[in-house]
């Protein structure tokens, strides 16, 4: 070996050897996303804690939760969240097909995240006009942030198992998919139980 090879072999290994001694300053640079990517959707109650969630609507009654999202999907993420009301014997989102509700949606807000942020909003509800009886309440105006939206689908009929009866506020969540170019259920949601007052 002459002294140019044994210089290539030294500079090579030397180079190598600060590689290895600058990995962690390189890992925060550069970070290797590791497990799955993933969004979380969730609900807070009006002080701030994962309960005192409202379980009451009925005219008048003006009620608000916290709705949280967190983008862990290694990359900003745009979302977009719909609203739905409906009664107890409606479908909910079925996280075994991926599925959204069948429920038309009344209220949408969209909104981006950068990887790992949580971005939190409040989300106010109330019903402005509903008609109900012994045998039945429906809903015809139902507000969500100040805004208001004609309900068809929110009807609760009076029978001998009426207490299992009520109404669910359903928040899904939605991502952008760049390649179709469209926004796409995301296999989240959460909802509320609320008796009609």
């Amino acid at each position: 070996m002459n002294l140019k090879q044994i210089q290539y072999v030294l500079a090579v290994i030397g180079l190598i050897g600060i590689l290895i001694l600058s990995s962690p300053l390189l890992s925060t640079l550069f970070p290797i996303p590791n497990g799955e990517p993933f969004s979380e959707l969730y609900l807070l109650g009006p002080q701030h804690t994962a309960n005192g969630y409202p379980t009451e609507i009925g005219p008048g009654k003006s009620s608000f939760v916290y709705v949280d999202v967190s983008n862990e999907m290694f990359a900003s993420q745009y979302y977009m969240l719909y609203f739905k009301l409906g009664n107890s014997t409606n479908s909910l989102p079925n996280p075994l097909t991926g599925s959204p509700s069948s429920l038309n949606p009344l209220y949408e807000y969209r909104f981006a995240i950068a990887n790992g942020k949580t971005i939190e909003f409040t989300v106010t509800f109330s019903v402005v006009s509903a008609s109900n009886s012994t045998t039945q309440a429906v809903i015809n105006v139902f507000q969500i942030n100040g805004l208001n939206f004609n309900v068809n689908e929110a009807t609760l009929l009076a029978n001998s198992t009426s207490s299992g009866l009520y109404y669910r506020f359903i928040a899904e969540l939605w991502i952008y998919n760049p390649q179709t170019q469209s926004f796409q259920y995301d296999n989240r949601f959460v909802d509320l139980r609320l008796q009609f007052v």
